[in-house]
């Protein structure tokens, strides 16, 4: 089943337990920058130019979120938390 997830409106949390929106779909250090310069395969690459060109919400297949869960792996856990989050809604 699709969702549309909003990678430019990610909230995470602080460390004083405020809740703080990151924008991890844009620039050189966001989601689609990353799985852009770091895919073995077409598919991901072109993951990662649509999820950097989306406005808003970008649609996501099953196999795109078990893509992106697999690829944060390395990520900080609040980047982590704040993703699956958002994948949750």
């Amino acid at each position: 089943m699709n969702k549309k997830v909003d990678f430019s409106q990610i909230e995470v949390e602080m460390i004083d337990g405020k809740m703080a929106k990151a924008d991890l779909q844009h620039g050189e250090n966001g989601l689609g920058n990353q799985i852009y310069m770091q895919a073995r395969e077409l598919k991901w690459k072109d993951l990662g130019r649509k999820i950097y060109y989306a406005e808003g919400e970008v649609e996501i297949s099953d196999e795109e979120e078990k893509h992106i869960l697999d690829f944060i792996k390395p990520w900080s856990l609040v980047l982590q938390e704040g993703i699956k989050r958002a994948l949750e809604t």
